[in-house]
């Protein structure tokens, strides 16, 4: 083959593999730019949705539930809030999220609002007052039998009704985890039998000095679980 030849192929080469690194480059600066911690959303959501209250105690929980699973949880400074971020399965566009607003103390569902979703039939959910099965009611009452699935959203309707009925297990399997701050002042720090390592949420430098707020790794003691 002349050496011109191969020298034209060998020059193509080089410019193909610089167009596919600057593409590359310019992909990861779009993505940097782009994206959106869903950590941080979360804590945005809840402050949205709960009057723009602030929460300096947040968990990434992944607590599994039966075709559910809670994402986060959280409670407010003034221990009179507890948020949640659950995700449900086996909707119609596949799974729901759900925030859930609940009164610490009264246990009250105060707001519901759906998060991340692929479904069609949400439309049919707001016209047959499905959400009325669910907001105002004490989530520590609410059972299987409690919210009925909607005729021409069925899907939907279970995938929603999966994520709440998840948080409703929460509250009897940890009841610590959800309790009225307020009327147990002090009562994260006051036990000194127990040692509470207060650590930055987020350790990935990417994420560090974005949120917020911190984590305190829970640790047991005789009494139960505490944040």
């Amino acid at each position: 083959m002349r050496k011109d030849v191969i020298l034209s192929i060998f020059k193509g080469v080089l410019v193909l593999s610089a167009i596919t690194l600057i593409c590359t480059v310019l992909l990861g600066i779009f993505n940097i730019i782009t994206y959106i911690d869903p950590l941080q959303s979360a804590y945005n959501n809840f402050a949205k949705y709960s009057s723009n209250k602030q929460y300096t105690k947040m968990l990434e929980e992944n607590w599994s539930a039966q075709n559910a699973k809670i994402l986060y949880y959280a409670q407010s400074t003034d221990g009179t809030t507890n948020a949640f971020l659950s995700i449900g399965n086996g909707g119609y566009g596949g799974s729901v999220e759900v925030y859930l607003i609940i009164n610490a103390s009264t246990t009250v569902i105060e707001r519901v609002e759906l998060g991340n979703h692929s479904e069609t039939y949400i439309p049919n959910l707001n016209a047959s007052g499905y959400f009325d099965q669910i907001l105002n009611q004490k989530i520590t009452e609410l059972q299987d039998s409690s919210i009925d699935h909607t005729s021409g959203a069925t899907w939907s309707s279970r995938a929603i009704k999966r994520a709440v009925l998840a948080v409703a297990e929460y509250y009897k399997v940890r009841p610590d985890m959800v309790k009225d701050q307020t009327k147990t002042k002090n009562s994260m720090q006051a036990d000194s039998n127990t040692k509470v390592n207060k650590n930055l949420f987020i350790n990935n430098r990417t994420r560090q000095n974005q949120i917020p707020f911190y984590q305190e790794k829970i640790v047991q003691n005789k009494e139960g679980w505490l944040l």
